[in-house]
């Protein structure tokens, strides 16, 4: 990630936590009082967010210095300490609970897709997220999952021809929709386009479509595509898939599985601060 995005986003979580200042520490800690405290680790995950979890106590004190002593990407356990913060005691806590969100948060992306990606593993399919991401922190969960193992699809609008059920009902029919992307865009941009059926896939395949997204059909519904597939068209599977039943639309013969809960829904891991 580019050091003005994650400084950006971290002032800006900064400014909306402290406001006017932080009324407790400042009467309670004195101005040049210096502490030292360790990053627990309370939930086995995959540890990512690193840089974001060091600019936000260095924006708020230069003099906070954090040294991690696990490499982001890496599974750490419970009970493990994954970092050394030290520095002014009021700057520290002005800067912890920011810290620890975007660390929790990000680690909570990186452990899920990471289980999905090891799910599996073998089939040749790839894991990958969608735009489901909450609005803003879109560039640092895209980040958790790729340390998670997993890919992303489409940074934007702008990145990539989708054409969804409600653009084919504008248009038509998927043929139709097709058609008219492709005559539209240079031939350098990739045209997908939703299906949710065996006959809606087959016209798609017939107007040259190059990525198919197969949406909430079963495995056995998508079997029967894989088998009429172009060599050249990627398939995506999407809609309905969990972690527990991911395996299942991987062996399907899909190129991709995309999970919007990778983003939108995760669990958190657990960190926390503990001060000497």
């Amino acid at each position: 990630m580019e050091q003005l995005t994650i400084r950006n986003l971290v002032r800006k979580a900064l400014a909306e936590d402290l406001a006017w200042g932080d009324i407790t520490s400042s009467i309670m800690i004195p101005e040049d009082d210096m502490i030292g405290a360790r990053l627990l680790c309370k939930s086995e995950c995959v540890l990512c967010g690193e840089d974001l979890f060091t600019v936000a106590f260095e924006e708020v004190d230069p003099l906070i210095q954090c040294d991690f002593h696990i490499k982001e990407g890496t599974l750490i356990k419970p009970g493990e300490t994954a970092a050394r913060i030290f520095g002014p005691t009021r700057g520290m806590l002005m800067a912890e609970r920011v810290a620890l969100n975007f660390l929790n948060h990000m680690s909570g992306i990186a452990t899920q897709t990471r289980a999905v990606v090891e799910s599996i593993e073998g089939t040749g399919c790839h894991v990958t997220d969608t735009r489901k991401t909450l609005p803003l922190l879109r560039e640092i969960q895209r980040h958790a999952v790729r340390v998670g193992g997993g890919t992303n699809h489409r940074m934007d609008l702008s990145s990539l021809v989708l054409i969804k059920d409600n653009h084919i009902r504008a248009v038509g029919s998927v043929s139709k929709a097709v058609l008219l992307a492709k005559s539209k865009v240079s031939h350098v941009m990739k045209v997908e386009v939703e299906v949710t059926c065996a006959s809606e896939a087959k016209e798609a395949f017939g107007a040259g479509a190059d990525i198919i997204m197969l949406d909430n059909m079963t495995p056995d519904q998508i079997k029967e595509i894989v088998r009429m597939k172009p060599p050249h068209v990627i398939l995506e599977a999407s809609g309905k898939i969990t972690p527990q039943n991911a395996r299942d639309y991987a062996e399907s013969g899909v190129d991709v599985i995309s999970m919007g809960f990778l983003t939108h829904s995760v669990k958190s891991a657990d960190f926390s601060l503990e001060f000497d």
